[in-house]
């Protein structure tokens, strides 16, 4: 077993053999609907490293953003930024040296860009971990920085959670793994015509919850076929997964009489307890008077 120390030292002894290959940045972001009244209260607190300043930031742009990302700890791939960030360079190397803060408007939106820090190709690593591996399942990976993007994008939906959500994240990218898995192992077919027609299905809906296909396009600052290849795979897994699920549960049969049975013998101490809930329907009609 290698302790940190040891990697530290190990690092520090062959800082040569470290060198990166593609620009990385520190950076968060917030992109707001341009007329949004937020805008210049957000753009002050950005950068801003007292807990409270951090708390009202986050409470913002879970209630004003279109999107954001708030980590400045964590390092990104400066090509995967600008797939999701208006950022156009033909010098990344110079552009990076030459903002710390933009201000950028397109398509009815501003984005709010600090860069905090920033490593360019070539250059040693940052000795710390830009990425790890937190789980291996076949051939199949789980990286922390899915988790992160994953546990964000849920923050964005529902509001601020507490770091042990990401434990349920990882959980359940372990188990999709293992479906996963089983299912290339298994060769299960899956035609590309079922792939494309899911894939249509998915966006159609995104579309009509957008309204149109430019607001959707206009949302995520990419095209219907950009927005599509960047999710054709995660589709052609998701298939897969339902496919290797439903051959895995098809000859189980479990009857009343067993659930039953299971209830009986379980402790009942460790059962979860879920207050009481009721359907309520309730029909109005106008009163007719003479």
């Amino acid at each position: 077993m290698v302790n940190e120390r040891e990697l530290r030292s190990y690092f520090e002894a062959h800082r040569e053999n470290f060198q990166l290959a593609r620009n990385i940045v520190q950076l968060s972001f917030v992109k707001l609907p341009e007329a949004d009244r937020a805008v210049a209260q957000i753009k002050a607190l950005m950068g801003q490293e007292e807990a409270g300043a951090k708390k009202k930031l986050q409470a913002l742009c879970t209630a004003h953003a279109a999107n954001y990302f708030l980590d400045d700890e964590a390092w990104l791939d400066l090509e995967e930024v600008k797939k999701e960030l208006p950022i156009r360079s033909y010098n990344d190397a110079h552009f990076l040296e030459n903002n710390r803060f933009l201000t950028i408007r397109e398509d009815g939106f501003v984005y709010l860009i600090r860069i905090k820090s920033f490593r360019t190709a070539y250059a040693q690593v940052p000795g710390q971990v830009i990425d790890e591996v937190v789980a291996v399942v076949g051939n199949n990976i789980v990286m922390q920085s899915e988790i992160e993007m994953e546990f964000a994008q849920i923050q964005k939906e529902l509001g601020p959670l507490p770091d042990t959500a990401k434990c349920s994240i990882v959980r359940q990218k372990i188990v999709d793994n293992i479906l996963l898995s089983k299912a290339q192992n298994d060769s299960l077919d899956l035609s590309e015509d079922r792939v494309e027609a899911e894939l249509n299905k998915r966006v159609d809906y995104y579309a009509r919850q957008f309204g149109d296909v430019k607001t959707m396009e206009d949302f995520y600052g990419k095209s219907i076929t950009q927005i599509k290849a960047d999710n054709r795979d995660k589709i052609r897994n998701n298939l897969l997964i339902q496919e290797a699920q439903g051959k895995a549960l098809k000859d189980i049969k479990v009857s009343p009489t067993d659930i039953k049975k299971l209830f009986n013998e379980m402790q009942k101490d460790s059962l979860p307890f879920y207050s009481a809930e009721v359907e309520v329907a309730q029909l109005v009609i106008e009163e007719i008077t003479n």
